[in-house]
Order: C-alpha cells, then sequence, then structure tokens
C-alpha cells in the first residue's frame, strides 16, 4: 500500500519561512531557496553576513578562509575564541554556522578559488582581500554571471560594493503593494492630455515615471480597462497626467473610477570593480552632514591598500612615519595636497584601521546580507555601487584632558586577549570602563539578540 506522508518537516520550514515570505513574496523566496553563496573571509564581518545569509534560508553557502584566527579577530567575531586561536577561521566558524539553518547546507572550501569553482555559485562575498585580489575575483564574476560582494570594515570606517552584472533586471524596484487611489475628477484638454485628481483623503503616492491603468471611470471610458498603460506625469500629491487621450471613448468625466500602479522591472547596469575604484563617480552620501565623506573614505581606502601592499599590513596607531606615508599615499592618489577636512577624516582612519568592531561589521553585515538577498531574488533595488560610512562620533576625544581621550601607542596596545580589536580603537581605558557595566535587557528576540 501506499505509505504516509509525513508533513512535519514541510510544515515546520513553512512556519519557519513564514515571516520572510510575508517580504519577499512566494516567487521571491523560490529563488532566494536555490540560489548558493561564497563568502571569503570569515573574519568578524564574514561571519556576520554568514549568518544573516543562512538564517534567510539560502540553498547553500561556502566558507573560504584559511587564516589563523588571532586575538584581533576576537572583538569582532561572535563565535571565535580564545580555544580557537591559530586555527582557520572558516574551520573554527563552520560547526557554530551549521546549527542556524537545517535547511541550508554549510561547507568550508579548501581548495582554489578560481573562476571554475566561482562559476558554481550565484553571488560571491569578499571580505578583508587586496583590491588586487577583489578584482581578479570580480573579473571571474563577470565572466560566468555571478554577482560580486566585496566589503570592508575597519575601526570605524566600513565600506561596501555590488556589481551585479551589465545587466541586471530588477523585477520588482521597491516590493511595495502597487499603489490605488480612487478618482474625484478627469479633464482632458484639447492637445489630448488629461489631468487626473484623486480623493483628496489619500495621497496617490506616484512617480513620474510611473506606469498605471484606470477601471470603472465612468463618461471618460477611453481610460478603461483595455486600454494601454499610461506613463504618468505627477502635478502634485493628488493630481498627474496622462497623454494620449483623443478620439472616442473621452467625452465628459461623469464619476467613479480607480487608477492602480503597474509594477515594472528595471534593467541596472553594473561597472566592474576595477572600473569603479579608477573612476567611482557619484557615491551614495549616507549622512547630509558629512557630503564630502564618501569620497576621502574611498581614497582612505585606497592608500590603505597600498600601504598594505608594501608593509604586509595596516598602519600601526599612533606611528608617525606610518601616518606621514599614509596620508602621502592618499595625497599622491588624490593627485593634490589634502585639504584639512580630508587629513583630519583620513587621520582618524590610519589609525584605528588595526581595529576590529563588532557593531561596525553588524551594520555593514546586515546591509550585505541584504544585498545578497536582492542578488538572489531580483527584488528590491540594489546598492549601485558603493557605499563608505564612518562612526567617528563614536571615538573619544584625542585631545589631552578628556575622559578616555586617546594620544598615545600605549594606550591602544594589543596584550592578547579577546578585547585587542576593540583597545585598538577606543583604549585600554575606555575598555576597563565598558568591562565594568551591567546591562539588563528586556527581550530577547531578534533584534535583542543581535
Amino acid at each position: 500500500g501506499a505509505k504516509a506522508v509525513d508533513h512535519s518537516e514541510k510544515s515546520e520550514y513553512s512556519d519557519r519561512m513564514s515571516r520572510l515570505r510575508g517580504v519577499m513574496g512566494a516567487e521571491a523566496l523560490a529563488k532566494l531557496t536555490t540560489s548558493s553563496v561564497l563568502i571569503v573571509g570569515v573574519g568578524g564581518l564574514g561571519a556576520e553576513i554568514a549568518k544573516n545569509v543562512i538564517l534567510t534560508g539560502v540553498k547553500a553557502c561556502t566558507l573560504y578562509d584559511k587564516a589563523p584566527a588571532s586575538f584581533a579577530d576576537l572583538a569582532s567575531h561572535f563565535y571565535l575564541s580564545e580555544a580557537d586561536i591559530g586555527a582557520p577561521r572558516a574551520e573554527a566558524t563552520l560547526p557554530h554556522l551549521r546549527t542556524l539553518n537545517p535547511y541550508t547546507s554549510v561547507d568550508v572550501h579548501d581548495g582554489a578559488v578560481d573562476a571554475a569553482f566561482i562559476s558554481q555559485f550565484t553571488v560571491v562575498v569578499v571580505t578583508e582581500s587586496s583590491y588586487e585580489r577583489q578584482m581578479e575575483i570580480n573579473d571571474a564574476c563577470r565572466e560566468h554571471n555571478v554577482k560580486f560582494i566585496t566589503t570592508d570594515a575597519v575601526g570605524v570606517f566600513g565600506r561596501a560594493f555590488c556589481d551585479f552584472g551589465p545587466d541586471f533586471i530588477v523585477v520588482d524596484p521597491d516590493g511595495e503593494l502597487p499603489r490605488e487611489c480612487v478618482l474625484s475628477n478627469v479633464v482632458v484638454d484639447q492637445a489630448g492630455i488629461a489631468t487626473i485628481t484623486v480623493d483628496e483623503e489619500k495621497r496617490h503616492g506616484l512617480r513620474t515615471g510611473d506606469h498605471v491603468t484606470f477601471r470603472e471611470i465612468q463618461g471618460t471610458v477611453g481610460l478603461n480597462d483595455g486600454a494601454p498603460k499610461r506613463i504618468v506625469k505627477v502635478v502634485d500629491g493628488y493630481s498627474f497626467q496622462v497623454d494620449d487621450c483623443t478620439g472616442a471613448g473621452f467625452d465628459a468625466y461623469v464619476e467613479g473610477g480607480i487608477v492602480t500602479q503597474v509594477k515594472q522591472a528595471r534593467t541596472m547596469a553594473f561597472r566592474s570593480l576595477r572600473e569603479c575604484l579608477a573612476n567611482p563617480g557619484d557615491l551614495m552620501i549616507y549622512d547630509f552632514a558629512k557630503m564630502s565623506a564618501p569620497q576621502t573614505i574611498h581614497l582612505g581606502f585606497a592608500a590603505l591598500d597600498e600601504f598594505q601592499k608594501v608593509h604586509g599590513d595596516f598602519p600601526e596607531p599612533f606611528n608617525a612615519d606610518h601616518q606621514s606615508e599614509f596620508l602621502g599615499t592618499a595625497a599622491r592618489l588624490h593627485g593634490s595636497d589634502l585639504d584639512d577636512a580630508m587629513k583630519v577624516l583620513l587621520t582618524e582612519l590610519c589609525r584605528t584601521c588595526r581595529g576590529r568592531l563588532n557593531p561596525v561589521s553588524a551594520v555593514f553585515g546586515g546591509f550585505v546580507g541584504q544585498e545578497v538577498l536582492k542578488a538572489c531574488s531580483a527584488k528590491f533595488t540594489p546598492l549601485n555601487q558603493f557605499l563608505y560610512m564612518d562612526f567617528c562620533e563614536a571615538l573619544p576625544s584625542r585631545t589631552d584632558g578628556v575622559k578616555f581621550a586617546v594620544t598615545r601607542a600605549d594606550q591602544v596596545a594589543p596584550v592578547g586577549n579577546r578585547y585587542d580589536g576593540q583597545v585598538a580603537v577606543f583604549g585600554h581605558e575606555l575598555q576597563e570602563a565598558i568591562c565594568n557595566q551591567s546591562y539588563f535587557l528586556v527581550g530577547a528576540g531578534a533584534i535583542g539578540c543581535e
């Protein structure tokens, strides 16, 4: 006889994914659950991204990182402990990540990360790698139509970059339900342009260029079902115009009518990392009080890469020679002298870049996790193309006489414990004050646990 089917596992999976389905929709979720992601670099930021990606339920997540865990990793890496020092970071992180979601396959890759290997994935995410290595992987991704993201979080600074190929189609740019409004009037002029007014209780919420359809209009019936989609030109929050309203069916408006937005797919053309590093173009402004900061931080990360090529590591904090060389490299890449505002921001980057902070990793790990979802599902508009941020407001003043001021190298020197990555930014005195705090957390759901 037929064997009874146990639906318990299917039901558990459905329950687990119900909230994500409500946000993404069934079609986008189906794409997500057949996608595979490669994460290169499993430090604090890489682990954060992996955690987020695995929880969303992708088919597979592969980790690549042979670098040994160090004390500097522990401040930002929630899965490594003192017992893991010296062990490969990917291997040490793997058992913990596997417990997050039984429906996602999580493995470590130990071979070469070449074009043939990269071609197996939907998305590749790269962290803690040189620009040269990032460009190599990005070139391979573009060759095989694999989406590419690179990101880093150093000190109180972070960067992210997306390249989803030359013709990435976003099927739903904002994920919102189509807007719908009741009409209150339609006026067609002699040129065949209809000015449409919606009920004053609700703004139409449309944008110029949106496509719409109409139904249930009495009088100006030529706009109703069966007519071609119309392109909107917004007049104000309660009225808009559509054209080509001539001929039969465009008599005087009588009453009724509903306008419905028709969501349109959008094609985005991404440039390669190689192109964008040479000419970044306009960068996203994340804070209107820091209009020029993204360009300066872009320059700073390029200077860090140049410095690391020469010295094998980032500048030492409060090393005058390293700081002078770093600022000189930034000026050379900039092509002219640095102004005072640039010097201040770049000096903070130089002094804190050896630090690793969990909150900065959480911000960029969460952001990049969302970009992975967009790459897999083609839903929601992705980053185009760079994001740079700084959190310098979190730094204690570096002037003498201020509480927790950090002005000397010995105040940020590593001592071989799990807070070295945080001390490199904030200093021993502030770290000691943090360790003496007690907190009471009410609510330990996703937000509370994060």
